[in-house]
């Protein structure tokens, strides 16, 4: 009678942790090294990307994701509320939604394949993909605001140089009118000195 007990408690138990304590991650790979060159395109270029380059890369992502406000931008996007809706993660975090998104959300670097994965811990496994796949799409969405952010500032940065050279260009070539504006004048005046010498001369004969 026991041993009925004990394993009927066991299995309540094990029922209760597979319904309420199980866990489950979902992944989301980022390459970050490139590919092994395919045989025969040794020749071809591509980037040089180290392995301490790509470490330096990915724990800058582990940075970023560790800001408040980029975890805020990830729980107000749609792709994490579905329909609008809370999923039963959020629901179930509501007290305090940015600190468990700290906990289950993580950047796991993969060194040795040169790349990086963004994870998410969840009590349902097609949640944890739904919300993986919704950091990673505002993960994408962040990179290619701060690459335009880049882009523009080294347009702006451009547009500067080339007016800086062409205000200096302008200033050199007024210069050089101003000079040969006086060398003009000056060859006038010499010539004018030598004429009237010579007419000196003749009148004096």
């Amino acid at each position: 009678f026991r041993s009925a007990v004990g394993a009927a408690a066991s299995g309540g138990l094990f029922g209760y942790a597979l319904k309420y304590k199980a866990q489950y991650t979902a992944h989301f790979p980022f390459q970050v090294l490139p590919p092994p060159t395919p045989f025969g395109q040794e020749n071809m270029q591509q980037v040089n990307l180290i392995q301490d380059d790509a470490s330096q890369l990915i724990n800058r992502q582990k940075l970023l994701f560790e800001q408040d406000s980029f975890l805020a931008e990830i729980l107000l996007s749609e792709e994490f509320r579905p329909k609008g809706e809370d999923t039963p993660w959020l629901y179930e975090h509501k007290s305090n939604t940015l600190y468990y998104l700290k906990r289950d959300l993580k950047v796991e670097p993969r060194l040795i394949a040169g790349a990086f994965e963004i994870t998410f811990t969840s009590r349902d496994p097609a949640e944890a993909q739904v919300l993986v796949q919704a950091a990673a799409k505002q993960y994408l969405v962040n990179l290619q605001k701060d690459s335009n952010t880049r882009r523009s500032a080294s347009l702006s940065n451009m547009d500067k140089a080339v007016k800086s050279a062409d205000d200096a260009y302008q200033l050199q070539s007024s210069a050089l009118n101003d000079y040969q504006k006086q060398i003009k004048i000056d060859s006038l005046k010499a010539g004018f000195e030598i004429q009237k010498d010579a007419l000196k001369s003749l009148n004096d004969d």
